[in-house]
């Protein structure tokens, strides 16, 4: 492997550490991850970057060297191909077994358990209005009819000076103002 590749290599993973670190720092407190989201992408796609050009510079070189016979490019041809076939296969399962799990288990999470809930909620209320409705009806009181109703006295500014005890007028206790 040439020094450059080494270097570029080496670089991607010590930033890829350095970002995972304060992901998982971050991740924590939402305000800091809130500010620092924007730099963590732009640093993981620059990583994610480099890694592709360093795995395409060596599935070059490799192609390169079948295509000219170098000893033992068939047999690195074929290691690198298993361990891929062995690292993606799992990966791409894995993947999409749990998106598709996490999909259904969402699904049925705000589908079913949200409507019965919002239907529970709707029936709960229904009943303590009709209730409180019934109650009202039972226990008003007769009112007279809008004639002949009685109002209670009012008092007006002159009648009363501030700092003066209340006074009874008409049966009726006058507060001042």
């Amino acid at each position: 492997m040439p020094a450059w590749l080494r270097v570029v290599f080496f670089t991607a993973l010590g930033l890829a550490g350095l970002s995972l670190f304060v992901l998982a720092a971050t991740s924590s407190d939402s305000k800091l991850f809130e500010r620092w989201f924007p730099v963590l992408l732009i640093i993981n796609q620059a990583i994610a970057a480099a890694l592709f050009v360093v795995v395409s510079a060596m599935a070059f070189r490799l192609v390169q060297n079948v295509r000219n016979c170098v000893f033992g490019a068939k047999m690195t041809a074929r290691l690198a191909l298993t361990v891929a076939g062995m690292v993606l296969i799992p990966c791409a399962l894995i993947y999409f077994v749990s998106s598709v799990f996490i999909s259904r288990s969402i699904d049925s999470w705000f589908d079913v358990r949200v409507e019965k809930a919002l239907d529970s909620g709707v029936t709960i209320t229904r009943g303590i209005l009709t209730e409180q409705q019934q109650q009202i009806v039972r226990d008003k009181p007769q009112l007279p009819s809008r004639g002949r109703e009685r109002r209670p006295p009012q008092c007006t500014e002159g009648d009363i000076q501030p700092g003066e005890p209340a006074q009874q007028r008409d049966g009726h206790r006058v507060e001042p103002q």
